[in-house]
């Protein structure tokens, strides 16, 4: 009699193949579901560096022109894709550098024959004069706009700033 029930034991403790086939399908779902959301979200994270890569470049290149023409000196715009200014340099004395975008897209920055790109991937770069601050005109501040190639399905942004030039 003890013998009956150890068997009838045996028997239900384990599982049916049915049971077995069914969690490891459960496993493989779970694993194929789980591997697409990282993959989905390393994406995502990829692009979202890119932008905000080419926006931190954008940022860095307003502001480097922005400091150049607040500091500078006998500042020309001979159209809205050019700026020339003269910088002053500790090493140098005063030097004309000047801003371009190039047909490539990337923003230059020329200091004589050095010529160093400041940011890639703009669509459009535009500096123009804006209305005289005073009666006299000797105060015009100059706006300076960069906007930035359509990138990876993300909006283009628009970048400006007004620049009051301090030698006017």
């Amino acid at each position: 009699m003890n013998q009956k029930k150890h068997r009838k034991n045996n028997k239900n403790a384990g599982f049916t193949l049915i049971e077995i086939l069914f969690v490891a399908l459960l496993f493989v779902f779970l694993g194929l579901t789980a591997t697409k959301l990282l993959l989905l979200s390393l994406e995502r994270s990829q692009k979202q560096a890119y932008h905000y890569d080419g926006l931190s470049n954008a940022r860095w290149a307003l502001h480097w022109i922005s400091q150049d023409i607040h500091k500078g000196q006998d500042i020309s715009i001979p159209n809205h894709r050019v700026i020339y200014c003269d910088v002053f340099q500790p090493s140098s004395g005063w030097v004309r550098v000047s801003y371009y975008l190039d047909s490539n897209g990337n923003l230059q920055r020329r200091h004589g024959n050095d010529i160093k790109p400041l940011a890639s991937g703009i669509e459009s770069f535009t500096v123009q004069y804006l209305p005289s601050l005073d009666e006299a005109g000797s105060i015009r501040p100059i706006l300076i706009t960069i906007k930035q190639k359509k990138r990876r399905g993300h909006v283009p942004i628009e970048l400006s700033n007004e620049v009051i030039p301090k030698n006017f």
